[in-house]
């Protein structure tokens, strides 16, 4: 194996060569780049047409909105049907308050300085806590349904 001897000069005018040839390649790419993005500012601060090489024409077309299926029966006859943690909470704390929720449930967060952010942080975390309160929140529709039948 012969081995070539290669000179400081030799090595110099390689890297020299490999320089110039990233910089020319990395420039059109970049002028490319450049050139297009600012063509197409340039054509929505006018409200003209883009031209076809810069944008698809998929991306022309506007977006088909999303079809919402309607509701099944037993997701209307649920309750928590379109109920947040935080609305059933809140109605909870509205009907009982929160001392009558610290004693029925027994949970720290509706105890000791209880707030909404605590709380809802606790029950979203907790599952069995949250099983409790949906819970009670069910015992708390049945008592409005039977309290509107009473009253009729």
């Amino acid at each position: 194996m012969k081995i070539k001897q290669v000179s400081l000069q030799d090595i110099e005018n390689l890297k020299a060569i490999e320089k110039q040839t990233f910089r020319e390649t990395y420039a059109s790419v970049n002028n490319e780049e450049h050139i297009s993005a600012y063509t197409l500012k340039k054509n929505k601060l006018a409200n003209k047409q883009t031209p076809s090489k810069t944008l698809k024409e998929t991306e022309l077309q506007p977006k088909p909105k999303r079809i919402r299926r309607p509701a099944t029966e037993e997701q209307l006859s649920n309750p928590f049907h379109g109920v947040k943690l935080k609305q059933v909470l809140e109605h909870l704390v509205a009907h009982y308050g929160w001392a009558y929720l610290g004693e029925r449930t027994n949970l720290r967060c509706f105890i000791y300085n209880p707030t909404m952010k605590s709380s809802l942080g606790f029950l979203r975390r907790t599952t069995w806590a949250r099983e409790h309160v949906e819970d009670l929140y069910l015992d708390m529709l049945d008592e409005t349904k039977e309290e509107k039948e009473e009253a009729k």
